[in-house]
């Protein structure tokens, strides 16, 4: 086989990416758009046997600072079958070839490729435990098995299948996922696409001092919208409560629960069996629990009179496959579900839409319920997604003097010269 890596256009990349097996929105010509704003800048390339399109990649590139050359990062890529070890090869000694004449210290990839799978039973589906091994033989260095968020892209996620009728992934979910948004229903929250990207600055800047994560610049994520959303691959929703709506259906519960009072009453007057006194105990409990919500939505009204949105969610998808990737919530009125509301509307417009499958976009490996993210993790577990581990991530170096400069002792210059540097403040 003669094979060849050559430039290609944006059209023939996403032609071959969307419907492909590893078809993902960060090797989409759009995303390399989206990233070229920055640092970065980006190229297509496509691997070719004959006049066939077998490979694609979407590269960004930038400069390293202090020490010169370029770092070439293919995020999740590339899109090639990696079940077809030749194929792999073949793509590698081509893009060796091409990034050697670029002046390129090392190239990043991070597969999508499942190392291993587990179902929501935690049994394991699948593995490839070899994958790693197969990627060294072909000179790639891989970066160890990180144990959080410290990647280029979280090594570790929850991907629900999306087949089927939308009334059985329901059904699917875990019993606690359920109520929660029965509930969010019941204390009228309502989903809807926005383009409020102040209040999504807001949301995200309080859920990032509450979780301790860094977020973006808001102009980054109205650049992720601006170039994305015309082509129908992204989306923000936002969660909103509405206290007006609660009081009045409050109100008619209440008005409901008052008759059940009434008419259990009545059956104790006429036969006060256990069973009837029972009944009036509990329809008393549920009155008194309505009662004081009612109040408080009494006072969420005189608060916010026109609502509130409890939380948000920067959606993004490639043609077949969505992911909810950059969303928050507020501190306030978590009892509400807002975050199940919104999570299960995205279920819905994806499922809607003929999705693959949704990304959950990132837990945490080895979870265990010390971990400071564990949270975050069984909140995603609920909805009975298969949890994915990917391979992680993998050098393939072309410069190993810079390399090693930049790998090995640049992090320890920084932290020196950082350290001096506060030294010097104080």
């Amino acid at each position: 086989m003669s094979y060849q890596l050559k430039t290609i256009s944006p059209e023939q990349n996403d032609s071959f990416v969307n419907g492909h097996k590893k078809e993902h929105f960060m090797q989409l010509s759009l995303w390399g758009k989206v990233k070229s704003t920055g640092d970065w800048n980006d190229e297509l390339l496509g691997l070719f046997n004959g006049n066939e399109l077998v490979g694609t990649v979407m590269l960004l590139h930038r400069k390293i600072p202090f020490i010169g050359g370029y770092l070439y990062y293919a995020p999740r890529g590339f899109v090639v079958d990696f079940d077809d070890f030749s194929l792999v090869e073949a793509f590698t000694k081509e893009i060796y070839k091409y990034l050697k004449t670029k002046n390129a210290v090392y190239l990043l990839i991070d597969p999508d490729y499942y190392y291993r799978v587990l179902d929501k039973y935690e049994n394991e589906v699948s593995s490839d435990l070899d994958f790693v091994s197969r990627m060294e033989q072909l000179g790639y260095k891989h970066r160890g098995f990180t144990q959080g968020f410290d990647g280029s892209q979280p090594r570790c996620t929850f991907r629900l299948n999306l087949s089927g009728e939308l009334e059985d992934i329901f059904g699917n979910f875990d019993r606690y996922a359920k109520k929660a948004i029965k509930q969010s229903e019941d204390n009228c929250i309502e989903v809807f696409p926005s383009t409020d990207f102040d209040t999504y600055a807001e949301i995200m800047k309080e859920t990032a001092l509450r979780d301790g994560f860094i977020e973006n610049q808001i102009d980054y994520y109205k650049n992720v919208y601006d170039t994305l959303h015309p082509h129908g691959y992204c989306e923000l929703l936002m969660s909103k409560y509405f206290p007006d709506r609660h009081l009045n259906a409050l109100t008619g519960q209440l008005e409901t629960v008052e008759k059940e009072i009434q008419s259990a009453k009545e059956r104790v007057e006429a036969k006060p069996t256990a069973k009837a006194q029972t009944a009036l105990k509990q329809a008393n409990e549920k009155y008194e629990r309505l009662l004081k919500i009612k109040n408080e939505a009494e006072e969420n009204l005189k608060k916010y009179p026109d609502g509130i949105v409890l939380s948000t969610g920067l959606n993004i998808n490639s043609k077949n496959r969505g992911w909810t990737v950059f969303g928050g919530s507020r501190d306030i009125f978590r009892s509400y579900n807002a975050n199940y509301a919104i999570t299960y509307a995205a279920i819905k417009r994806f499922h809607s839409a003929g999705m693959e499958f949704m990304d959950f976009f990132g837990t945490i490996p080895n979870p265990t319920e010390d971990h400071p993210l564990f949270g975050i993790h069984r909140f995603k577990q609920k909805f009975s997604g298969n949890y994915i581990e990917f391979p992680g991530e993998f050098h393939l170096v072309f410069n190993k003097a810079k390399y090693f400069i930049w790998i090995k002792l640049y992090p320890k210059l920084s932290k020196m010269i950082k350290k001096v540097i506060r030294k010097l403040r104080k």
